[in-house]
């Protein structure tokens, strides 16, 4: 065994030296002898299984043979009943606001449904992508009435009076057929026609 340890420290004596060191590897030599002297049978005795005779006999608390030898005989059942549980992690949510998630879920995905449908229906009236506000500006660049409209009362139209405004095609006093946000109705008021 002591070899062994030698072996383990790399051959070098002064490595033994070492009080640790010397520790460690007394241990690991022996583990390692103690694993071979189980593996092959030594460590335990099998159930049901007589002692023989030529072994020594038991010794008492002085370490002196005991007069009496008695080595008894295991009688034990080779069967045995485990049961193995494992903990889960169980999630027990209120009836109510199951309930009440349910109820908002299906209300978001009715509402998403809605909003989809509406616009694939309206998606027509859009000649393009508005996408800045440049584009808004190119829908009313050709609204004289909604210009002036706005050159009149300023941006920030009284509240008690309606003022309708509607996208599609139009046609202007002078002929001109544009699309774009123009007023509904009121003096002046322009044509709408059909798209083209």
């Amino acid at each position: 065994m002591t070899y062994a340890m030698y072996v383990l420290a790399g051959r070098d004596p002064n490595a033994l030296l070492d009080a640790g060191t010397l520790a460690n590897l007394t241990q690991r030599a022996f583990q390692t002898y103690f694993q071979h002297f189980f593996s092959a049978g030594w460590a335990t005795q099998s159930i049901n299984e007589s002692l023989p005779d030529s072994l020594l006999p038991p010794l008492d608390r002085n370490l002196k043979p005991t007069v009496q030898r008695e080595y008894p005989k295991l009688n034990t059942n080779p069967t045995t009943t485990a049961s193995v549980t494992k903990a889960v992690d169980v999630l027990h949510i209120n009836q109510t606001a199951t309930w009440l998630c349910t109820a908002i879920l299906g209300w978001l995905i009715a509402t998403t449904i809605f909003i989809i449908v509406m616009q694939w229906r309206h998606r027509h009236l859009m000649r393009r992508n508005i996408a800045c506000i440049a584009d808004i500006l190119v829908l009313i660049v050709g609204s004289d009435n909604l210009l002036k409209l706005i050159e009149k009362r300023g941006v920030d139209l009284d509240s008690e009076e309606s003022v309708f405004t509607r996208l599609g095609w139009f046609r202007k006093s002078n002929g001109e057929v544009r699309y774009g946000i123009e007023i509904v109705g009121g003096e002046n008021a322009v044509e709408w026609v059909a798209a083209l």
